[in-house]
Formats: structure tokens, sequence, C-alpha cells
């Protein structure tokens, strides 16, 4: 499930959210992702389109608001807000497999700043992550062969000192994507989660069961995309809410940024200049009353 964190209310997101009737859910969440790029459109169509929406007036400036609010979502899902996949990006691919593994766990190479030229460097706080080629390599249709990164997190007796797998980037990105699995598939009701950040500001986070995926446990991909990410973290939780130990493979990010469609621009443009025409007809008629008064 994605969630939101921050007031939704911001910028005057919330009330846009509550008068069209929109789910508190997904809407409100792209707004607040987005508000940066957007808060002014969207307070423009607050201001405007406020007031009574009941009698025919009213349906009237309703269907122009959602019309308009549609358009911005469209353009800050393009921008920076769009659900994603794995392959659906290209960027740089760090699959671990020229580090040391060892098919003995917590035996290989130590994983740290060994792909800083790549722009990535990566920390296991109070543990460490290692390259193992064994199994957990081996039998996976999504990893590439020889390692995978095992993250030891103290085999569910890490307590609090078991916080996930820290992945700096030197320069900030727009999408991360990571394939996650866990290591027995007997905690089958553990969570996956990726968790990105610009500078200490959390944006955003995943979380997921993924799925079976036989010998290994748990897999599968989890992928983010919004601005200016600087820092990811991932972990695992079991049901009683203890970090567990896990594997990663194949981390790609990318810095490039999606443009917006012609279409959502166009789609909101269209319904903000609705509303504008739809607020002045009372002024142009009475105008138009007044001056044909003068001419009889």
């Amino acid at each position: 499930m994605r969630t939101c964190h921050g007031n939704d209310s911001d910028n005057g997101v919330w009330p846009i959210c509550v008068q069209i009737g929109a789910s508190r859910g997904r809407s409100c969440v792209e707004w607040h992702r987005n508000q940066e790029a957007y808060g002014y459109m969207v307070r423009s169509m607050y201001e405007v389109g406020r007031g009574t929406l009941s009698g025919r007036g009213g349906v009237l400036r309703r269907i122009l608001i959602i019309c308009a609010v549609a358009g911005c979502c469209l353009v800050g899902k393009s921008a920076k807000g769009a659900a994603i996949s794995y392959s659906s990006f290209q960027g740089t691919v760090i699959n671990f497999d020229d580090l040391a593994g060892s098919a003995i766990l917590g035996n290989g190479e130590v994983l740290g700043n060994q792909y800083a030229r790549q722009g990535v460097t990566f920390s296991v706080p109070h543990f460490a992550a290692y390259a193992t080629s064994g199994i957990l390599a081996t039998t996976s249709a999504f990893t590439s062969a020889p390692n995978v990164i095992w993250v030891n997190q103290g085999g569910g007796n890490g307590g609090s000192l078991a916080q996930g797998l820290d992945i700096e980037f030197s320069t900030p990105q727009s999408k991360v994507g990571v394939y996650v699995e866990g290591s027995s598939n007997s905690f089958s009701t553990s969570t996956f989660t990726l968790a990105v950040y610009s500078g200490d500001k959390l944006l955003e986070s995943l979380t997921s069961g993924l799925a079976p995926g036989g010998a290994v446990g748990l897999e599968g991909y989890l992928v983010l995309q919004d601005a200016n990410i600087t820092r990811a973290v991932i972990y695992s939780t079991r049901s009683d809410g203890q970090n567990w130990n896990f594997e990663v493979d194949n981390l790609k990010f990318s810095d490039t940024i999606a443009t917006p469609e012609p279409a959502a621009f166009l789609l909101a443009g269209g319904g903000l200049a609705l509303i504008t025409i739809y607020r002045l007809l009372p002024h142009l008629r009475s105008a138009g009353l007044r001056n044909g008064g003068r001419n009889g």
C-alpha cells in the first residue's frame, strides 16, 4: 500500500478533496505529493470554485471543478506521482555480481562504498550486508547470478537496532526500484518496505507482502517515483513487528523526470478557464442589461 506522510490540508489541498467528494486515499496522496509544483493551481481552483455547490448552478460549478482537478491529477501523475513498474524505466543498475560472494551467509564481501563511482553507497546501522552466492542467489528467476546481497538484521533478535539497509545517492534521483526477497517462506506474513527521502524528509513509502517464490521465500520488486530522492531505506518486518533478515538485488535508479502530458495541461487549463467564465457571467449579464437600457 502507498502511504502519504504530512498534512493533506497543506496549501489548500484538503478543501478540494472534500468539495468534489473524492476519496481521501489516493486523491489526497497525489495532491500532497505534488503540492509544490501545483499548489498555486489547486489554490486558484479552490478560490474560484468555492461557495455553495447545491442547486443547478452548484452542479455546473461542481462539474467544472472536477474537470480542472482531473487535469491537475493527470499532470501530477505524469510528473512525479505515477505508479510505475521496475521494467518501465531505464537507469543505472547495480547487480552486485562483481563482489566476492560466499555460499555461507555472512562470509561474503561486506557491502559499503564499492559503487560510489556510480553515485550510490550502502550501510546497515548496527549490522552489515554481505554478498552471497548460495541458494538465495540461484533459485530465483529474478536475480542475476552469482550474487545477491544478504542484509543481516540480527536473525529476528535485533530489536530496535534492526533498521534496514540505507542507500545514499550522491545526486538526487527520481525513480528507485529494487528486487527484494525474504529468507524463508515460513514467515509468510512478513512485509517488505521501500521508503524514499529527500535529505531527512520522508517523501513516500511502499509496503508489500510480495509473492511466494519457492525456495527463496517471498520475493518481488519495490519501485517508487518521486522528485529529489537522495536516500532510500529497505527493510522487512514480521507480523510481530520485528525487522527480519532479507536479500536485495538489481538496484535500479534514474534521475530522469517524466514530462507532463499536453492533454493533461489542456484539460486542467480548460477547466480553469470555464470556471472563470462561469464566475464572470453574472457580471457580463448585468453590464449588458445596463448598456441595453442606456441604448434604449
